[in-house]
């Protein structure tokens, strides 16, 4: 299954002046009022392109779309995802919210990234909660 940053031929960290110029790109070829032909296939490329210009246009959409990309890498351990960042667990806040722990480290848009203390992994892919930002959480402390 191919990415909306695939189909618009933009890496993951494209800016929106990148994401909004390979939309128009792809509009003027697949657009029904452009295309030769007006077949399902360049129809369904059509609504494709758009709906991925729709969610990748908000930076909201855009970040809970990384943030479902990232955690869909992590189980099929294949990312497409840019990992912008190394955290180590020495570098880390705890946030508790209720009965649930977290680890948490600043972004650098004033956002944080946030892994729960239960989680039994070694290291995970996780997203900022306010920007596109991610980054990889080494989640054993480092032996000195």
């Amino acid at each position: 299954i191919m990415t909306h940053y695939e189909l618009l031929g933009v890496q993951s960290d494209a800016s929106l002046a990148e994401i909004q110029a390979a939309h128009r790109r792809l509009v003027i070829v697949w657009h029904p009022d452009k295309a030769d032909e007006q077949t399902t296939e360049s129809k369904e490329k059509f609504e494709a392109i758009q709906q991925a210009w729709e969610i990748l246009r908000d930076s909201t959409r855009r970040a809970e779309y990384d943030r479902t990309l990232a955690n869909d890498a992590l189980k099929n351990e294949s990312s497409g995802i840019a990992v912008s960042l190394e955290l180590v667990l020495e570098d880390a806040d705890v946030e508790t919210h209720g009965d649930a722990e977290q680890w948490v480290w600043p972004c650098r848009c004033g956002g944080f990234f946030r892994v729960s203390v239960d989680l039994d992994e070694s290291s995970t892919v996780v997203g900022c909660d306010s920007c596109s930002i991610f980054a990889r959480a080494h989640l054993e402390e480092e032996n000195e």
